[in-house]
């Protein structure tokens, strides 16, 4: 069983994570648009 302080560091850990993909996602989606743009 974890105690608090193991269970904030693995949800941070995690939550850093997903953080980390959603803006790398965000990144690729802003640029896809912004070539599309440019080619209209």
């Amino acid at each position: 069983m974890l105690n608090q302080e193991s269970f904030l560091e693995q949800s941070l850990a995690k939550d850093t994570q997903q953080l980390w993909k959603l803006q790398e996602e965000n990144y690729r989606k802003e640029l896809n648009k912004v070539m599309f743009e440019s080619l209209s």
